[in-house]
């Protein structure tokens, strides 16, 4: 059981700023100077941009991507084991079929080979039926894949992290910061970029912050159903692939979130007992209970996600850009994190593909578009995630995890009513679901699955409601429109 923490990000911060860059562009060979772009971070978002823009700049681009968690082993960079003091992030994540559909073929059949993914969740605005249902990856398959594209396309990898305080900018048009939420290069340009509001996820002046345990867990269930079970409610999240494996997220109230942070032995807890009832929920026996992780999730709004960072020379000055989590930080319970960082990069290097010409310096201007479908992004998928954080209740608005506590609390439980209000969520999430999915289970499968939990867990169930499609539902923020070109 591990509690996730600061401490080793400031230990790795610490080091960044004491380690000396010695970061050397190396142009490709073209004949006049290449757009010369820097990306701060070579995660998912970090990798795509790199390869994208090489897909669309060819030799009139020069590319180079700093990352810490990667090395150099036999003469080429690959990432770093945990005996290195990585842990690989082997989380299951789902990525929507229309964005990726913008991606340069090449690309997008490295991402997605054949058999390289899983088809769990059904068709939706994102994912519509000419594109096919949404695709079920590991995050580690994902940053694999990306990493030994990039090397194929002669991005240049640099194995350390970037330090914004000892790299010169004067020679780079473009720094795309893809570090992640606790990004230091963010940090260091705070004044450049300004501070980020919390106010707009807050509720009576408090930022409103889940705290949720991974369950890394194998289940036989069969992905219809663990979609089912998942949207009837809002305490468990199952996301698997194919062969069953993935992370069982658990919502926690504030006091199951202070017992475990303070306890050493999870088996004489309360929450033990919870968080077998999950297990159940989705077919998932003891013994396949792998591994428990706790982090914490909450939400800002930004006022702007690209600026000027240097002037110098003043024809020529370095943009900077805000990307993926960097950018927006969003809650996962509905899925869309790494979708909208992906449509961040695309639209970056598509904007980049339709103003940048050789010899021409580049204006604020230039990224209006840009700029504003980052806008468009934060409120599509914060406002969708803020329905995942917080529901009506008797006309007042509270976080969701203050009805588990109530579900907790109450013991004046009717079973037969709970169970009834459960299937007749089903019933209801069945009738939606039809031609979406394919072996959606019986009412009868539904109900001994139910019968299975206690009453406290089935409490906890319905106040929790089901998920919110109706108000988080709506259209998606369509890159097509904006770039008609690159369909």
């Amino acid at each position: 059981m591990t509690l996730r923490s600061q401490s080793n990000a400031e230990a790795i911060f610490k080091k960044r700023d004491a380690d000396k860059a010695s970061f050397v562009w190396k142009h490709p060979a073209c004949k006049k100077t290449p757009l010369r772009v820097i990306i701060s971070g070579g995660g998912p978002v970090g990798l795509l941009l790199a390869n994208q823009l090489k897909e669309l700049f060819g030799l009139n681009v020069s590319v180079a991507v700093f990352e810490g968690r990667w090395k150099q082993a036999g003469g080429e960079i690959v990432w770093k084991s945990e005996e290195d003091g990585n842990k690989r992030r082997s989380q299951v994540i789902t990525l929507q079929s229309r964005p990726l559909a913008m991606l340069p073929p090449a690309l997008k059949e490295a991402l997605l080979p054949e058999g390289g993914y899983s088809e769990v969740w059904p068709h939706g605005k994102d994912s519509p039926f000419e594109y096919g249902r949404p695709w079920n990856i590991r995050i580690v398959d994902i940053e694999d894949r990306l990493l030994e594209y990039a090397k194929k396309q002669g991005v240049q990898l640099i194995p350390e992290w970037f330090n914004p305080g000892k790299t010169d900018l004067i020679n780079c048009d473009i720094l795309a910061i893809c570090e992640g939420r606790r990004s230091q290069t963010l940090h260091h340009f705070k004044n450049e970029f300004g501070e980020a509001d919390v106010s707009p996820y807050s509720l009576q002046g408090v930022q409103v912050e889940d705290k949720i345990l991974g369950l890394k867990v194998k289940t036989t269930l069969k992905c219809p159903e663990t979609v089912l079970f998942s949207i009837i409610q809002n305490r468990f999240l199952l996301n698997t692939n194919d062969n069953g494996y993935g992370y069982l997220n658990m919502r926690l109230s504030p006091e199951e979130s202070e017992e475990f942070q303070h306890t050493t032995t999870l088996r004489a807890t309360r929450l033990w007992p919870r968080i077998l009832d999950g297990l159940k929920l989705f077919g998932i026996d003891e013994n396949d209970l792998l591994a428990i992780s706790c982090f914490s999730i909450s939400m800002d709004h930004r006022s702007r996600f690209s600026t000027i960072l240097h002037w110098a020379p003043s024809d020529h000055p370095t943009y900077g850009f805000l990307l993926g989590d960097t950018a927006n930080a969003i809650h996962f319970w509905p899925g869309r994190g790494l979708n909208q960082g992906i449509l961040s990069a695309m639209s970056l290097a598509l904007c980049l593909k339709e103003r940048w010409k050789i010899g021409k310096s580049l204006r604020e201007a230039d990224f209006s578009k840009h700029e504003g479908i980052m806008h468009m992004l934060q409120h599509r998928h914060k406002s969708r995630a803020w329905y995942a954080m917080a529901h009506r209740n008797g006309g007042n608005v509270q976080p969701i995890s203050n009805s588990i506590a109530m579900g907790l609390k109450k013991k004046d439980i009717k079973r037969a009513e709970l169970l009834d209000a459960l299937l007749e969520r089903s019933t209801q999430m069945l009738s939606r679901l039809k031609g979406r999915l394919p072996e959606l289970p019986s009412p009868e499968t539904i109900k001994k699955r139910l019968e299975l939990l206690s009453d406290e867990t089935l409490h906890v169930l319905v106040l929790s409601k089901a998920w919110d499609t109706q108000w988080s539902g709506g259209p998606e923020v369509d890159l097509a429109i904006f770039y008609p070109n690159h369909k």
